[in-house]
């Protein structure tokens, strides 16, 4: 019961700290343009592009119609990512997001045309 109740915590506290991070940007909900840096798949290089960003239940969600972008690609190969907004950063985990109904909302809150119909590539970033 114990180890229960830790781990209960720790995931509170990732939670806020989340909450802490994203607060920090000053966005909120739905699209937005952000910097987001990638490591490069083969050069370990510092790889920025600017895109359009969705801010929604404290996580951030990047999405491509396929998966050959480069920041796509060296993201699958490290998971480690840095978003800049006016000036400030934060690193943050990403990951391929499965959930279609998730994938619906991301399009729905990123276009606001049929854009919002056509299968995406999402890509879910949990800052921290």
């Amino acid at each position: 019961m114990e180890s229960y109740q830790v781990l209960i915590d720790l995931q509170t506290v990732m939670n806020m700290l989340s909450k802490e991070i994203i607060m920090k940007l000053n966005i909120g909900e739905g699209s937005f343009i952000a910097s987001l840096t990638t490591f490069g798949r083969k050069t370990g290089k510092l790889h920025t592009v600017l895109l359009r960003l969705v801010f929604h239940n404290d996580k951030l969600y990047a999405s491509r119609r396929s998966m050959n972008g480069d920041w796509l690609q060296n993201l699958l190969k490290n998971s480690h990512v840095i978003i800049e907004v006016n000036g400030d950063k934060i690193n943050g985990k990403a990951a391929l997001l499965e959930d279609k109904e998730l994938l619906g909302i991301i399009s729905s809150l990123k276009y606001n045309d049929e854009r919002t119909l056509m299968e995406r590539i999402v890509i879910e970033i949990t800052p921290g």
